[in-house]
C-alpha cells in the first residue's frame, strides 16, 4: 500500500528494521539517504562469512545491469566518506565494453578538489600514478606523472631518507641519493661504476682515497680528442678544433712537461 512502512522491532520495542514502499531497507535508522540498503550503528556494521569448504571464499558482487553499456561506465563503486565529503573511492571501469576494464583509486586532494584517478591499473596491468593515460611516448610498466610539480619515485630502507628518481617540468631527469652514502651501477649482475658519497668515482673498481671528484679506472680508458691508454702506454692527443694544440703534463698541479705541436 502506498506510503506504508514495514517496521521490525526488537524485544524492547526499539525499531530495528524499516522497509518502505519503495523497497528500501534501513537497519538502525529510518532514513534511507536515497539508498536501497542503509545500515547505521556505532560499531562494526557488516560481515560476510562463507562456509565453503573449497577454494572459494566470501564474495561481494557489484553489478552494473544496463540496457546500454558504454565505454567508461562505472560498473562498481565503493566510496569512503563522512557526513559532508568523500575522501577516497575504488571504481571498476569498463574501459572497453564486454572486453576489458580498469581499476581506479581516487582520493581527496584538498577541501574542494577530488582526484578520481589518483591511481589507475589499466587492462594491460600497467599502474599509473597521477595520470590516467600512458601517452605520450610510453607503453607498459609504471608511470608517475605530475602536471605542475616534479614527478618523483622514492625508495628507502630502515631509517634512511631514500633514493629518488625524478623529472622536473622542464624535462631534466635526476637520480638522487638523499643519504650520506654511495651509488652503485650494475649491468649483467656485475658492478660497473660506483660513486662514493664524496663524489669520487670508480669504474670497474671501488673508488680509492678521499679526493673529491677523482675517478679511478680498472681497464683501458679512451677519450675522443683527449687521451688514450692501452694499459701499458699512454697516448695524449691534442683536442682538434681548439685554439691551442698544446698538451700540458702536470705533477701535483705543477707543470712538468709541455708538448707544443706547432
Amino acid at each position: 500500500t502506498s506510503g506504508v512502512t514495514t517496521i521490525i522491532q526488537s524485544q524492547d520495542d526499539t525499531n530495528v528494521i524499516h522497509v518502505n514502499n519503495s523497497a528500501e531497507v534501513q537497519i538502525g535508522t529510518a532514513t534511507s539517504n536515497d539508498r536501497k540498503f542503509t545500515v547505521k550503528g556505532s560499531g562494526d556494521l557488516m560481515q560476510l562469512r562463507s562456509t565453503n569448504s573449497g577454494a572459494g571464499g566470501a564474495q561481494l558482487d557489484l553489478i552494473h545491469e544496463s540496457s546500454s553499456p558504454a565505454d567508461g561506465d562505472n560498473v562498481g563503486i565503493i566510496n569512503f566518506s563522512d557526513n559532508t565529503k568523500q575522501y577516497a573511492s575504488v571504481k571498476g571501469i569498463a574501459s572497453n565494453t564486454n572486453v576489458s576494464g580498469e581499476l581506479h583509486l581516487g582520493v581527496r586532494t584538498d577541501g574542494s578538489n577530488y582526484n578520481a584517478t589518483a591511481v589507475v591499473i589499466d587492462s594491460s596491468g600497467n599502474m599509473l600514478l597521477g595520470t590516467s593515460t600512458l601517452t605520450p611516448n610510453y607503453s607498459g610498466g609504471i608511470r608517475v606523472h605530475s602536471d605542475s610539480n616534479v614527478s618523483n619515485i622514492r625508495v628507502s630502507s630502515g631509517d634512511k631518507t631514500g633514493f629518488d628518481m625524478m623529472q622536473d617540468t622542464g624535462g631534466t631527469a635526476y637520480l638522487l641519493n638523499r643519504d650520506n652514502a654511495g651509488m652503485n651501477f650494475y649491468t649483467n649482475d656485475t658492478e660497473r661504476m660506483t660513486i662514493a658519497a664524496n663524489g669520487t668515482m670508480g669504474f670497474g673498481m671501488q673508488p680509492l682515497g678521499s679526493n673529491n671528484g677523482s675517478a679511478f679506472f680498472d681497464g683501458n680508458v679512451s677519450s675522443k680528442d683527449g687521451f688514450m691508454t692501452t694499459g701499458t702506454d699512454l697516448t695524449l692527443i691534442a683536442p682538434s678544433g681548439g685554439s691551442s694544440n698544446t698538451i700540458f703534463i702536470r705533477d701535483n698541479g705543477n707543470e712538468s712537461m709541455r708538448l707544443d705541436s706547432s
